[in-house]
């Protein structure tokens, strides 16, 4: 529902489009990739969405949970959100920063294809000794 009043609304398609004229970043994660699709930046580009826009968006990469090509990353939905938000971190600072945020997070997706995710980053974690029970 919430992507339905995105695509209605002329200022966020306008806003989109500028964005992209303005050589910046674009992200969209669940179903709103339709938006980028409304403004015509997916002709041509590999992308993924939420499988209940599969019927518009044919093009999808169904088995692929983040794709980045080029300025424009997406991703399928919630559950792939961590992922999406740490190869943002690789898009606007670096693919070691990324994994430096993986690995502090504990987050280790072994069947990603990401960058950031081959990084191997090792951190020590210090973890207090906990308290002694009382008898």
């Amino acid at each position: 529902p919430g992507v339905a009043l995105l695509r209605a609304a002329p200022e966020v398609i306008s806003l989109v489009a500028r964005h992209h004229a303005a050589g910046s970043l674009l992200a969209a994660i669940c179903a709103a990739p339709t938006v980028l699709h409304d403004v015509g930046l997916l002709v041509g580009r590999r992308y993924t969405a939420h499988p209940s826009v599969a019927g518009e968006l044919r093009e999808i990469l169904g088995d692929e949970r983040v794709v980045r090509d080029g300025l424009l990353v997406t991703s399928r939905g919630a559950g792939t959100a961590i992922e999406f938000g740490l190869e943002l971190v690789s898009a606007l600072l670096s693919p070691d920063k990324a994994a430096e945020i993986a690995a502090a997070i504990r987050f280790y997706p072994p069947y990603s294809s990401l960058p950031w995710a081959a990084s191997p980053v090792s951190f020590p974690i210090a973890t207090p000794p906990l308290p002694e029970r009382p008898h």
